[in-house]
């Protein structure tokens, strides 16, 4: 795709050029072959008559004239050179104020983009902060239930070692043995029954 238009781009530049040098060269060859009219020929128009004499007042008319023809057409070329110099510096100040525009935006956008990336860092940041707390205050939590268990625990053991001495006592009467040497338990709902 990128190589298509690059060939076209190419190929309408090359077109240009040449469509370019062709228009000079029918313009050099109406100059070559541009007839002027001859100088006391717009003399004779004016007056409406055949025969022509020549006086210094009208040799000099005839040459005013065709100065001031000519003069005109230098004017008229200037300004149309004038004119096409003008558009070329606006369509280059056109051109560089797009350029300017879309380096602004452009910068603009990559600003956004690092702006949002430090707030995606901050959000981020601000999850592994919650997470950590969290943790902690569930570790706080597990802490202070051990303390409270381990608490009930020994209170439970200091209690509950002398009803199992107690107990050991009499079970170590009631237990029988296999005859491997591994002890027999009743289970619990048949304690109180004798075998």
């Amino acid at each position: 795709m990128i190589r298509t238009i690059d060939h076209l781009a190419s190929e309408v530049h090359l077109l240009r050029i040449e469509n370019e040098g062709l228009r000079q060269t029918v313009k050099i060859e109406k100059k070559r072959h541009k007839r002027g009219k001859p100088l006391f020929e717009q003399l004779r128009d004016e007056d409406n008559q055949l025969a022509q004499f020549y006086s210094p007042n009208k040799i000099q008319k005839a040459r005013d004239a065709q100065a001031a023809r000519i003069e005109q057409q230098q004017q008229e070329e200037a300004r149309k050179a004038d004119e096409k110099l003008q558009k070329e510096l606006q369509k280059e100040e056109r051109e560089r104020m797009a350029t300017q525009r879309k380096a602004e935006v452009q910068q603009a956008r990559t600003e956004r983009a690092i702006e949002k990336a430090h707030k995606a860092a901050e959000v981020q940041e601000r999850k592994k902060q919650r997470a950590i707390n969290q943790q902690l205050q569930f570790e706080a939590k597990q802490a202070k239930r051990a303390a409270r268990s381990k608490a009930k625990q020994t209170d439970r053991l200091e209690e509950g070692a002398i009803v199992d001495q107690v107990v050991e006592t009499v079970e170590v009467v009631k237990l029988a043995t296999t005859s491997r040497g591994r002890s027999i338990r009743q289970p619990q709902h048949l304690k109180d029954y004798e075998l």
